[in-house]
This record gives C-alpha cells, sequence and structure tokens, in this order.
C-alpha cells in the first residue's frame, strides 16, 4: 500500500457515515423525555398549573422530536433516491417544529411559578403568570409567522460539516433554529435571582444548571450544536421538574 494511503475502514471512519451512535443517542433521548412526561402527570408532588402541563408537553415534543430524529439514519438513509422515504419523514418531521414552536414558549410560565414560589421579588405581581403566557403564546405565532413565509424544510446539509462530524451520520430535516435561547436565559436569570434573594437555594441551583445547560448547548458550532442543543434542552427540563418538585 502507497504511503498515505488510508484504508477502506479509515476512509468511512473518517467521513462519518457509518455509524448509528448519533442515532442511539438521539433515541435515548427521546425515551427520557417519553419518562419524564410520565413522571410529570403521575407525580403527587406537582399542582395542576399551566407552568406543570407546560414542561408536561414540552416533554412529549421533544420525545418526538428526538425520536425522528434518531429514526432518520437506521430507515430513511436512501431518501436522495427514495421519495416516498422523503416524503414520509417530511410529514413526520412536521409535528417536531409545530409542537417545539408552540410548547417549548410556555415554559416562560413555569419558570415564573417557581420563580414565584422561591419568593423572588420581581415575580411576585399578581400580573407577571398572565404576561409569561401571553409572550409565550406570541413568540409561538411569530414561529409560525416565520416558518409559513419561510421555504420551509428540507434535509439538513451536512456538507460543510468536518469530515468525522457525528451530524453526517444523521439524517433529518431542518430549517431556522428554535426559539430556545430565550427560554434559557430566562431561566438562568430565574436561578441567580432565586440564589441570590429567593428562600430556595437548592431550586435555584436546579434553575442555573436549566439555563447553563440550554444556554450552552444552543451556542455551540454548528456541526456540533444538533446534539449539544437537543441534550441541552433535555438537561433544561429534568432540571426544571426537580426545581419544580422542591417548591410547587
Amino acid at each position: 500500500m502507497l504511503a498515505g494511503q488510508a484504508t477502506e475502514s479509515e476512509t468511512d471512519t473518517e467521513s462519518g457515515n457509518d455509524s448509528l451512535l448519533p442515532s442511539a443517542i438521539f433515541l435515548l433521548s427521546s425515551v427520557s423525555m417519553a419518562f419524564l412526561a410520565i413522571n410529570i402527570r403521575g407525580s403527587s408532588a406537582l399542582p395542576d398549573t399551566v407552568g406543570v402541563w407546560a414542561m408536561f408537553w414540552t416533554s412529549l415534543a421533544l420525545f418526538w422530536d428526538n425520536g425522528v430524529i434518531g429514526i432518520g439514519k437506521p430507515f430513511f438513509s436512501d431518501v436522495d433516491t427514495n421519495e416516498s422515504k422523503k416524503a414520509l419523514l417530511k410529514n413526520l418531521s412536521y409535528p417536531r417544529f409545530t409542537a417545539h414552536a408552540v410548547f417549548v414558549p410556555f415554559l416562560y410560565t413555569t419558570g415564573a411559578e417557581i420563580g414565584k414560589a422561591m419568593n423572588i421579588g420581581w415575580l411576585q405581581g399578581s400580573s407577571i403568570q398572565t404576561l409569561m403566557i401571553v409572550a409565550a403564546a406570541a413568540l409561538g405565532i411569530v414561529s409560525r409567522i416565520r416558518f409559513v413565509n419561510s421555504e420551509g424544510i428540507h434535509i439538513a446539509d451536512t456538507s460543510d460539516s468536518p469530515p468525522n462530524a457525528w451530524e453526517r451520520d444523521m439524517v433529518w430535516f431542518t430549517y431556522v433554529k428554535p426559539e430556545i435561547l430565550y427560554i434559557a436565559l430566562l431561566d438562568l436569570v430565574i436561578g441567580i435571582s432565586g440564589f441570590v434573594e429567593g428562600t430556595h437555594r437548592d431550586a435555584a441551583i436546579f434553575m442555573i444548571v436549566a439555563g447553563a445547560a440550554a444556554l450552552y448547548g444552543n451556542t455551540r458550532p454548528d456541526f456540533v450544536m444538533r446534539f449539544t442543543g437537543n441534550l441541552g434542552e433535555v438537561v433544561m427540563l429534568w432540571a426544571t421538574d426537580g426545581a419544580a418538585k422542591l417548591v410547587l
């Protein structure tokens, strides 16, 4: 073999097109979100509030989101040549974007409820929860309008990613980035406020973890953000659930 010539297995590894590990990570995240949703509804420690229901529905949304991404490579690797499979994956993907846009913003209300229970001063007003609901609804509507006016969704292009990037081992539909950063920032502010002035520092730590995980995950380079972003959201929901069970 000539010097510098790679073997077939080495080329496959470097191009990153044979591993199902990324799919497994997303499928495990999907199972995690399903378990969290069941845990939320089955918990006697959580009341029936808008914020708790927001956690439940967002968990289901991320269950679907991670699950559809996870099955992309194993079952839809030939979408470039199989139009029927491409159409099926596209139809399975549409609910991802709708559910994400509609339910995730309502985590505003979850954070506000937790912050109020931690006795954070600026969250004690009687109109705060209403304002959060309005803000969440407005963000969801704006996101849907932007989607309708956009070019829609398409198979993600990973040609600019490094040869060994994990996202090259995935097949999924994508469009603009989700508006998760605003939720992450709010959770982080609530967590810091709760730690400084609140009465439940343990819950405040959970909220700091929730905000920091989502913020960090969604600000990574594009070729890794598909993983860090989704994993950050999974951590955010579990941490938010932990805070809620301590104070609500």
